[in-house]
């Protein structure tokens, strides 16, 4: 996809941002650091982009926004960490009450395989995170880059980062930080109950065929609406949101990393039809399958 961003910047004093420009081969480093800052937003803040080729990293402070992420709407609260791709379309809209946040856009080998534990375990949000390992190390890496030569626009300073050292450093940072998101999610996996762990078993081996909630529900012994309410309390999704959601990534790998058929596609994540394809990729990303495959380096 390509890079896309209608924003309107509102912000109260005290707000700082870093732009990173590693001369460093991208392919060689493991974590990196692309943009990163602290905000505290008024009520008119909001950033609508796709298309952009970092992962983000949010903490809310105070206040709060609203989020659109992959066609849902998450209401982001003070104590929440977001995870998301910013190459698929995201909007925040800062709360009435105005929005403080910190955030860093990393990149690097290593991230995609943390990301996607994240996701597979908690959607894109952690709620009421323990924040102690995350604000220490966002501020040795804001301490850590105001001490480089840089260039200022107002509150934005620009950043060339050449030297070895330093760039490992930052390395280290960024594994910190999410070493520690993957240590919270462990223990967060270890709270969920054990029925539930069965149901997303299942809905993994199951996935790519018609399966009901009564079956799902079955898979763990549960009642089906006791099911639901369980399920949405520690997933933070309906079930059927949850399929959607891993029929749409295994497409997307699909189409990327494949010549099959859109039918044979289609039929290999559970659909029927081609209809019913082009209509999930319509809603997450505005394309049609046929539209991501020939396009497809401008999404991953």
């Amino acid at each position: 996809m390509k890079f896309r961003a209608d924003i309107c910047f509102a912000f109260y004093g005290g707000s700082y941002c870093y732009n990173c420009f590693s001369k460093k081969d991208k392919n060689t480093i493991l974590y990196d650091v692309d943009m990163t800052g602290y905000e505290k937003a008024t009520r008119d803040y909001k950033i609508d982009r796709e298309g952009y080729y970092t992962y983000l990293i949010n903490y809310t402070y105070s206040g709060g926004s609203k989020m659109i992420y992959k066609g849902k709407e998450y209401n982001i609260a003070p104590g929440d960490l977001v995870f998301i791709n910013c190459n698929d379309r995201h909007i925040f809209e800062a709360n009435d009450s105005g929005w403080e946040f910190s955030y860093v856009h990393v990149t690097g080998l290593g991230v995609q395989y943390l990301y996607d534990s994240f996701v597979n375990i908690t959607g894109n949000v952690l709620r009421n995170i323990d924040n102690k390992v995350y604000i220490k190390e966002v501020n040795r890496l804001h301490d850590l880059i105001y001490s480089l030569p840089k260039k200022r626009d107002k509150n934005t300073f620009i950043v060339d980062i050449d030297d070895e050292a330093t760039c490992c450093d930052i390395s280290l940072i960024v594994y910190n930080i999410l070493i520690d998101i993957n240590r919270q999610l462990a223990a967060y996996r270890e709270e969920m109950p054990f029925a539930l762990k069965q149901s997303l078993e299942f809905i993994k081996n199951n996935y790519n065929r018609l399966i009901t909630l009564d079956e799902i529900a079955d898979s763990a012994c549960l009642s089906k609406y006791y099911f639901e309410r369980l399920f949405e309390k520690h997933m933070g999704m309906t079930v059927n949101n949850y399929i959607r959601e891993l029929r749409f990534e295994k497409a997307r790998q699909l189409l990327e990393s494949t010549n099959m058929k859109l039918i044979d596609v289609a039929i290999e994540v559970g659909y029927s039809d081609i209809q019913a394809l082009n209509k999930l990729f319509k809603k997450n990303l505005g394309v049609t399958p046929t539209e991501y495959r020939k396009d497809k380096n401008h999404y991953i």
